[in-house]
């Protein structure tokens, strides 16, 4: 889950926050589809009434899987992420908060670990990239712009969720970093769902 709203741009600073509505609503989203889980696993697991073997492996399963995503939503509902990007300080700094008061932990990554910025575009359509006319005809609902930052380890930190919006609002922000960081920014096009976390 990466940031999708910047709170604050100033001339040598930019802090990136998640969405309180979007976050609220991943966790209704989670939380139903686990609860629908849960309902399944009852339903197994009453039908199979002890003599069925698979019916009772299948209610446990589901039962898991349906624990997990609710707890998933209760992350997505209580944990609030914010990322400070400071020219002075020479440092990116991410932190997590509980309830938006309580800081869980923080994370804190200077200025010359940072290898570039990367601009990614996930589509389903084979048809697009990156370097597609931003008015192109075809908008699926999971194509989506984000921005990453590649450290000189080659790890990948999701910093702003960009979501459906425009490419420029995307490019927009992704300069604004690369000023404030002195890094290059690169693109890139993948035709698989992201993994944002960090």
């Amino acid at each position: 889950m990466a940031p999708k709203k910047v709170k604050e741009e100033t001339e040598d600073r930019i802090v990136l926050v998640d969405s309180m509505v979007q976050n609220i609503l991943d966790a209704v989203y989670h939380i139903v589809f686990g609860l629908f889980a849960l309902f399944f696993c009852i339903c197994c697991i009453a039908d199979a009434c002890g003599h069925d073997i698979i019916m009772l492996f299948f209610g446990l399963l589901l039962a898991i899987c349906g624990v997990l995503i609710i707890l998933m939503g209760l992350y997505h509902l209580t944990i609030i992420k914010s990322i400070i990007i400071d020219k002075r300080l020479q440092n990116i700094i991410i932190k997590k908060y509980l309830f938006g008061k309580y800081i869980v932990s923080t994370k804190t990554i200077p200025f010359s670990d940072i290898k570039r910025i990367e601009i990614t575009y996930y589509t389903s359509s084979g048809k697009y990239d990156h370097d597609s006319p931003a008015d192109h005809i075809y908008h699926s609902y999971s194509d989506l712009w984000v921005l990453f930052l590649i450290t000189v380890h080659e790890d990948s930190i999701g910093i702003y969720d960009g979501n459906r919006k425009s490419k420029s609002k995307v490019e927009q922000i992704a300069k604004k970093i690369c000023e404030i960081t002195g890094k290059k920014a690169t693109y890139k096009t993948s035709y698989y769902l992201p993994d944002i976390g960090g």
